[in-house]
């Protein structure tokens, strides 16, 4: 198990992503940004612990998978904080759409087009890839995305089915994952392991839901209230987003890589004045930009402009 809360830090109101395309590294993750899309759920059983239900749980739990069946699917999570506080987490895609939303924090891939409200700094955003290739790699997290996934250091407790419904419980080693537990306001001391209880449909192999727990003296405590929901009803951006990211009062944003160079490439996005843009770069180029195409002044919060054109540059990394 791996989940994390997702944080998004927009740099400069054009955060500046890295994208793996031409290079190492994720789409998701860089110095300035922690954007990552999670599957839902990351864990993994023993060899002992049937094997082959798990296997064909894999399979049918993919997000692509269950899109295909059903044509719509959603996930929605919530996380119990230790003073009793709840963040809530949605996913959702179908054909076209790809959706994640955590708090006010929204983002929305329409078949390419990536854009949604950053809360961090309290604005819409519009994204640009800098990159051959950048936009497929960036995606790719959030294609492959799996419902569950079950890891090597996880041991199946217990299994049961009744009704058409299988309950898998099982520990997980607090060792495995101390970040979580401490994004939730739990300290060392107050964690013995980790609980989990899946509900899956038994002869589907489709999760149904997850509960996850944190043990204490035998006693647990809900951190993690999941359900799926295959064939959704359809997700429909907000009409207000949408008019304050593609509203006809646009300002352009040109990024100009590896200027002065055989490799030159120049890349454009729009957005409606005010609103931010976002900038995912491959790693082929140095993750930061420039005022000049000489590419010696960094880009500075002072030298943003989110009410006019403006021009910025980006050098091939060393």
């Amino acid at each position: 198990m791996k989940k994390s809360i997702i944080t998004t830090a927009m740099a400069l109101g054009m955060a500046l992503l890295c994208c793996s395309c031409g290079g190492s590294g994720t789409a998701e993750q860089s110095p300035q940004t922690d954007n990552t899309v999670q599957s839902a759920e990351n864990v993994q059983t023993q060899d002992n612990a049937v094997p082959s239900f798990i296997s064909e749980a894999e399979a049918a739990n993919r997000l692509d998978a269950l899109v295909e069946k059903y044509g719509k699917t959603a996930v929605k999570t919530d996380y119990l904080f230790k003073d009793g506080t709840t963040s809530s987490e949605y996913y959702y895609k179908d054909a076209e759409r790809y959706v994640y939303e955590l708090g006010d924090y929204v983002y929305i891939d329409e078949d390419g087009e990536i854009y949604g409200f950053d809360d961090n700094v309290s604005l819409p955003f519009r994204t640009i890839f800098v990159g051959d290739g950048c936009y497929e790699e960036y995606r790719s997290a959030a294609e492959l995305a799996e419902v569950f996934q079950y890891g090597e250091t996880e041991e199946i407790t217990s299994q049961k089915t009744e009704n058409g419904v299988t309950v898998i419980e099982s520990t997980y080693p607090k060792e495995a994952d101390t970040a979580f537990y401490a994004s939730l306001g739990y300290t060392d001391d107050e964690v013995d392991s980790y609980k989990y209880v899946y509900e899956f449909d038994e002869s589907t192999k489709e999760l149904k839901s997850l509960r996850s727990y944190i043990v204490k003296d035998g006693q647990d405590s809900l951190i993690i209230d999941m359900v799926i929901v295959p064939d959704c009803e359809e997700y429909v951006p907000d009409e207000q987003l949408r008019a304050e990211i593609f509203g006809d009062d646009s300002r352009t944003l040109t990024v100009i890589a590896a200027p002065g160079t055989d490799d030159e490439k120049t890349f454009t996005q729009t957005v409606k004045k005010g609103s931010a843009i976002q900038v995912v770069a491959s790693l082929i180029y140095e993750q930061k930009l420039y005022t000049d195409k000489e590419c010696t002044v960094e880009l500075s919060d002072d030298g943003l402009d989110r009410m006019a054109d403006q021009t910025v540059y980006m050098k091939k990394a060393e």
